[in-house]
């Protein structure tokens, strides 16, 4: 039968105590140091999480903020451009039909211009034609009977100019000889006429020089410096032609 001892039990109990310090010092206050530290560095770890986190959805919700108002300025900035663009197409498209328009307007008036020179050839090819025409017609009864009708009618229309034109044929003349051509030979009588209608309205003292000129058709032209006197068909013809010229101009 097994009996009780005490000092095997004090003995026990102090190796128990023993073991229970041993056990609390180098083996329960590791654990607990390192379960310590590592729920810290847990708890660290899921608060930099936290933190990051928040960061993540701070940032987050920036971006979508950010987004929302790129978006809106994007759409602001479309329909300006959408804007612009449509200006500036009214204005080049304005731009067109005013080019194309002064273009339309430019070949009107060479067009009319075409028109009025060709219409201005034709009528001064019709004037030549007429006066080539009645120059042939007057030449069949141009005779030297009518010349001497033609030079007596110079000679009243002479006399029947007034001072200021008298004086304004005396200064043109300025001290030159006169000539005096007709078509046909002039008459002794017709040559004194002539010199002394000159004599009276200009004052020309000395006799004036004769020639014959064929192209006068029938008449008298009268050189008195710088001034003409013309009496003869081939004159008439000339300023017909040229009368009708400025008229069509």
């Amino acid at each position: 039968m097994l009996g009780f001892s005490w000092s095997t039990f004090f003995v026990e109990s102090i190796n128990f105590l023993i073991l229970i310090w041993l056990l609390t010092r180098f083996l329960y206050q590791p654990v607990t140091r390192t379960i310590a530290a590592r729920e810290r560095h847990i708890t660290d770890e899921l608060k930099r999480a936290s933190d990051t986190q928040t960061k993540a959805d701070e940032l987050a919700r920036h971006y979508e903020s950010r987004l929302a108002d790129w978006q809106k300025e994007k759409a602001k900035l479309l329909e300006a451009f959408e804007a612009s663009l449509a200006t500036e197409r009214i204005q080049k498209e304005n731009e067109l039909h005013a080019t194309l328009e002064i273009d339309a307007q430019r070949a009107r008036a060479a067009r009319v211009a075409e028109e009025h020179e060709e219409r201005q050839r034709l009528w001064r090819r019709a004037s030549a034609d007429a006066a080539k025409f009645c120059a042939r017609l007057l030449s069949r009864f141009a005779s030297a009977e009518l010349e001497h009708r033609i030079i007596d009618a110079t000679i009243g229309d002479l006399r029947a100019l007034s001072m200021d034109d008298r004086s304004g044929l005396a200064r043109g003349l300025n001290g030159k000889p006169v000539m005096i051509s007709t078509r046909f030979p002039v008459t002794q009588k017709e040559r004194d006429a002539l010199q002394a209608a000159l004599h009276e309205i200009l004052d020309v003292q000395s006799s004036p020089l004769f020639k014959e000129d064929e192209g006068l058709l029938s008449g008298i032209r009268i050189d008195l410096g710088n001034a003409v006197v013309e009496g003869n068909i081939g004159a008439e013809l000339r300023w017909f032609a040229q009368a009708e010229n400025d008229a069509v101009e």
